[in-house]
């Protein structure tokens, strides 16, 4: 895209706007305890990031941002899933990360999808909208499993190291395999399809791993697979099938929605209803 249009800067913007609100109650409660692990204040400032990002005019930005976007918007749903309180705090809190993330990435739509890429290789034509779906999965993806794995490492939350190798030996193959889809590479996608498959059934046997983020994961890794079907069909049959834009942007509205739909059961829930832990 050579000229930014008005709705595409408004776009931005209010985007911008909501990514950067969904943190305050965050950073406001932090203020007042004792503080976090240093990995904590990196996902902190991750959506600022991610709000100053989507004025970048390159493509790579544009993904990195709806990354840390979703990642950010399902760290919130699970929070909001195991958070058993009824404090006002804990609603606030999720409640406005959840919906500040989550509509951000609705007032975007595909704004600065169009924008040019800082790789000029980097020209996915065939499958320009599987690639890009399963690109901005996989960096959320992978942002999530390194957070998590430097959480546990720094905080030292587990002696037994399976928890920890996990998560960073899965962030960091994800990285790898973002790295090959990046450059067009089929060992790219490959490598992404058996990380999935892997993370989605080993965190189910992950020592100490709760059901809840073992849930979460496997969710994200099957929800990577299905968008990458097109591809592997396409692959298979030796010709272009992907999904058409509009209905990708509907699936995406879907899942969005929905994810907000059952943070507010959740905390109406936890608001309500017998507490007991999800964690």
């Amino acid at each position: 895209m050579l000229i930014m249009t008005a709705a595409d800067r408004s776009r931005r913007i209010i985007a911008s706007l909501l990514a950067g609100a969904s943190v305050v109650p965050l950073w406001v409660e932090v203020a007042r305890q004792s503080g976090l692990p240093i990995v904590g204040y990196l996902g902190l400032c991750a959506p600022l990031l991610a709000g100053a990002l989507l004025h970048v005019r390159r493509l790579e930005t544009q993904m990195i941002s709806r990354a840390i976007l979703w990642a950010s918007l399902v760290f919130g749903t699970l929070l909001a899933w195991v958070i058993d309180t009824s404090d006002t705090e804990a609603h606030t809190i999720t409640l406005t990360l959840t919906f500040g993330c989550g509509l951000a990435l609705l007032a975007l739509g595909t704004a600065g999808l169009d924008d040019r890429p800082a790789n000029r290789s980097f020209v996915p034509v065939a499958f320009r909208g599987v690639v890009l779906g399963v690109l901005v999965m996989a960096l959320a993806d992978t942002l999530s499993l390194l957070f998590w794995g430097g959480i546990i490492t720094e905080e030292g939350l587990h002696r037994n190291v399976v928890p920890a190798a996990f998560f960073l030996g899965g962030g960091a193959t994800m990285l790898i395999a973002v790295f090959g889809l990046y450059r067009l590479r089929v060992w790219g996608f490959v490598l992404n399809v058996v990380a999935n498959v892997a993370i989605a059934a080993g965190a189910w046997f992950v020592p100490d791993m709760p059901d809840a983020l073992a849930i979460c994961l496997s969710s994200t890794a099957v929800g990577q697979i299905l968008v990458g079907l097109p591809l592997v069909r396409g692959l298979a049959q030796g010709r272009t099938l992907s999904l058409s834009p509009m209905l990708a942007r509907r699936l995406g509205t879907v899942v969005i929605v929905g994810l907000l739909a059952s943070v507010a059961v959740a905390r109406a829930m936890h608001a309500f209803g017998p507490h007991h832990s999800c964690w």
